[in-house]
């Protein structure tokens, strides 16, 4: 049995799809572009994905006039990527506490709770810095986090079985609401060699306040925060909680542009 390896989700990229084939990516989109309409300063002409996995929440932003790229920290994730996406959409391999860029994104965003995937609050607030460095001053930069609700709520103590390109898999989904954590154990057989791995994945869940602080932390307004893809205020009551921030035109601690 092979243990996780040092890239997410390396062992399980070709499952992915299978495994996430609940998720409405053009509902996503449409909520994406809602943000968007409702808080950006001007036309949103190019945005960027961070945590992209698979490609699909681009594929599903793509109408052939918005310029878009994205990365992720998984290069197996980001070679499925690039066979879905046409070419002009840029991709990277970059780790979310690593990120760095020019400021040259309308938009940027990091979704599906991707954050949750960093333990220590230093790491997510090195992400958010990272996220404000790719976008415009008075760009908007969207994220979202899982809150305890709905670990709590959905994934107390969850066993998910299925099939999926001639292999089967087991996840198994518990909380340790003591620590905030919130664990995905997944168990996978190719029915053909009969080989078996085992991939762990793990998950800080963070009070929502708190969130709101390390951005202010990493240089970043909070325009608004709402709950479970609708326009009501985003709180601990919520399952998923979207952030609209936005990097300030002008850094108030150094009195020039940011």
């Amino acid at each position: 049995m092979r243990i996780q390896p040092s890239e997410p989700y390396h062992s399980l990229a070709p499952l992915y799809d299978q495994l996430m084939s609940h998720v409405d990516y053009a509902m996503w989109a449409d909520h994406v572009r809602e943000l968007w309409r409702r808080h950006a300063t001007g036309p949103v002409a190019c945005a960027y994905d961070a945590a992209c996995g698979t490609g699909r929440l681009l594929e599903a932003l793509d109408d052939g006039d918005l310029r878009l790229a994205g990365s992720d920290g998984s290069s197996a994730m980001l070679e499925l990527a690039r066979k879905r996406l046409p070419r002009r959409i840029a991709l990277e391999r970059m780790d979310l506490r690593l990120m760095h860029g020019q400021g040259q994104w309308d938009a940027v965003s990091c979704l599906y709770d991707s954050l949750n995937y960093l333990i220590h609050p230093r790491e997510l607030r090195q992400a958010l810095g990272g996220l404000r460095s790719q976008v415009k001053p008075g760009g908007l930069v969207l994220f979202d986090i899982c809150t305890q609700r709905n670990s709590v709520t959905h994934f107390r103590d969850r066993t998910e079985r299925g099939q999926a390109l001639g292999m089967d898999w087991e996840r198994h989904s518990w909380y340790e609401k003591g620590v905030r954590l919130h664990h995905n154990d997944f168990l996978v057989e190719d029915e053909r060699s009969g080989h078996r791995w085992a991939e762990s994945h793990h998950q800080r869940i963070y009070e929502v306040e708190a969130v709101a602080t390390l951005a202010r932390e990493a240089g970043l307004e909070e325009v608004a925060r709402y709950a479970d893809f609708t326009m009501r205020p985003g709180g601990e009551d919520a399952d998923r909680v979207h952030f609209v921030t936005r990097r300030p035109l002008v850094d108030a601690s150094a009195g020039e542009l940011s």
